[in-house]
């Protein structure tokens, strides 16, 4: 009964501390330390709703000038050019401000410079020409260095709001945007035996890593407004293995034949220099694969021969490195070259084991 009072007493707690940072404002006053409910970009820029001890509570944006939510969001009421108010999320805040509200089917984002009124960054025109980059660029033509970063900008909350940050900086780093692409490499694969006894016949033979060729497809998302990215593989390949150990008075053969997929997931940092290359480095998990295979094992000795199979794991765990460096082709298109390390985690046995692998891979691709 004391573990659940205690644990009761710890989420109480946090609720109230999460809660204290949440507040709204009016023209003559603030109140802090009030909860505020999330319920998505649409409904927070048309009202706010407060749990007020259980009891909801509905205000407007003709009610409250301002509010914001204990993770730093923050919504000012503003007239648009209908004349009706709204509330707003400030997305950047700076010598240029960049506002967001989403309105019915339509996402909306407006730019407001000191203190002089808010200008609407319309996606298209009346005729349906796609015009926000264009009329970034008049914007912010005081600093001519942001064009190659207009090419690369999205209408959309976490890219708009990377290139607003840069120009208040202004700050020529490029931009991050979703890339697509292939690659093509070399793969050194070793097999490791699992097994966790000392006559494990797997534990006989020198393992060498053997290479092969592997190709594949990737995607690289943007994480919010950093220089981190979701980095995302599939890729194939194929390996032969054979090898010939002496122990106890026999002869011990392995070969084995491997064609996998490897789907590595992984968190990406890019380092975000002006120049044509930039160095990166990545970590994360690793999926492997093995949809086919054939291995064998053959003990002989003087009187009999004996094969045994099915060493191998199908599926395999691990765990993932890289780094490597992106060659710059034109504003869109990149070529990469990098080094990888995998290493998949087997079960142990403790009996005659299965086999993992770790791997090492050399990569070039180019993105779309």
């Amino acid at each position: 009964m004391l573990r659940f009072k205690t644990l009761f007493l710890l989420l109480f707690s946090a609720s109230i501390l999460s809660a204290q940072v949440g507040y709204f404002a009016t023209d003559s006053s603030i109140k802090h330390n009030i909860e505020i409910v999330d319920h998505g970009d649409k409904t927070n820029s048309q009202k706010v709703v407060i749990n007020d001890h259980g009891k909801l509570l509905e205000f407007s944006p003709d009610d409250i000038t301002e509010y914001g939510y204990p993770d730093g969001r923050v919504f000012f009421s503003k007239k648009i050019e209908s004349g009706m108010l709204v509330f707003m999320e400030r997305l950047v805040k700076g010598n240029t401000n960049l506002y967001y509200h989403k309105g019915r089917g339509a996402r909306y984002f407006y730019l407001q410079k000191d203190s002089t009124s808010l200008i609407e960054l319309r996606k298209r025109d009346e005729n349906g020409k796609v015009t926000y980059k264009k009329e970034l660029l008049d914007f912010t033509s005081d600093f001519p260095d942001n064009k190659e970063n207009i090419k690369l900008v999205s209408y959309n909350k976490n890219s708009m709001s990377n290139f607003i940050l840069r120009y208040n900086q202004s700050s020529g780093k490029p931009m991050p945007f979703f890339k697509f692409g292939i690659c093509v490499g070399y793969e050194w694969m070793k097999l490791i035996p699992s097994g966790f006894i000392y006559e494990d016949p797997l534990t006989a033979f020198e393992y060498k890593y053997e290479g092969g060729l592997t190709f594949g497809i990737f995607i690289d998302n943007p994480v919010k407004v950093s220089d981190l990215s979701f980095h995302m593989e599939l890729t194939y390949s194929s390996h032969d293995f054979a090898y010939q150990a002496n122990t106890a008075g026999k002869e011990l053969y392995y070969t084995a034949t491997l064609s996998s997929i490897r789907m590595p997931v992984q968190i990406k940092y890019t380092h975000p220099s002006e120049t044509r290359i930039r160095p990166y480095a990545s970590a994360g998990l690793v999926y492997l694969n093995n949809f086919m295979f054939e291995d064998e094992l053959i003990s002989t000795d003087r009187y009999t021969s004996i094969s045994y199979y099915e060493y191998i794991y199908r599926n395999n765990f691990g765990f993932s490195a890289s780094c490597g460096f992106d060659l710059k082709l034109t504003t869109r298109n990149y070529l990469f070259f990098e080094l990888r390390y995998n290493r998949f985690i087997g079960k142990i046995h403790f009996g005659s084991g299965k086999q993992s692998n770790s791997d090492l891979s050399l990569f070039s691709g180019i993105n779309f």
